[in-house]
């Protein structure tokens, strides 16, 4: 699994356009984490510079993205929202949202804690949808802790894991990341079906 910048529509059944309810930290994190996962030739891709996007949304609105790829043909047959858990509290915040931009849940499992699989229908597409719900309380980063944690035996301050995201996710095993990384357990998941 890697990450690529370019959606292709010719692609759409190998490619996994990530949707996101923030920003560029997730991005960052996911670049690290997709070569680990190398089972497979999927294809995650960050979709947030694809124009006409214009202004990157946030938390639920953020799904706006995926109404788009299907109105300009792109066709995937999975997806990932990821979204922190400040943003989206339940998953029928997520089903609401889904439904105002005219998606039709078919179903819906619980794959894990807040990790969901969604089977979705837009007019005659059909797509799968993982949806993340990231951190404790606030954010991915209190899940980014607790591998430090796990990873160094300490409590670590948010800067000092920021500075040191590459080298804390290198020293983790496969097994450390999904214990610690809920977008970990989802990417396990979503290699099985590649």
């Amino acid at each position: 699994m890697y990450l690529s910048d370019l959606l292709k529509r010719e692609e759409a059944d190998r490619q996994i356009p990530i949707i996101l309810g923030d920003g560029s930290n997730e991005i960052s994190l996911l670049r690290l984490l997709a070569p680990r996962f190398d089972g497979t030739k999927c294809e995650l891709v960050d979709i947030r510079l694809l124009p006409p996007m214009g202004h990157v949304r946030t938390g639920l609105a953020s799904l706006e993205n995926l109404a788009w790829l299907g109105n300009e043909g792109y066709r995937v047959a999975k997806a990932l929202f990821l979204v922190d858990i400040e943003h989206v509290q339940s998953l029928e915040e997520i089903v609401d949202k889904l439904s105002e931009y005219g998606f039709i849940i078919e179903d819906q499992e619980e794959l894990d804690e807040k990790i969901w699989l969604l089977d979705l229908r837009r007019g005659t597409w059909t797509l799968k949808l993982y949806a993340v719900l990231a951190g404790e309380e606030k954010c991915f980063m209190e899940e980014l802790m607790k591998l430090a944690r796990i990873i160094y035996g300490r409590e670590m301050r948010v800067k000092e894991v920021r500075r040191r995201i590459r080298e804390i996710v290198n020293k983790a095993s496969l097994r450390q990341l999904t214990n610690a990384l809920r977008v970990c357990r989802a990417l396990k998941k979503i290699e099985k079906t590649c």
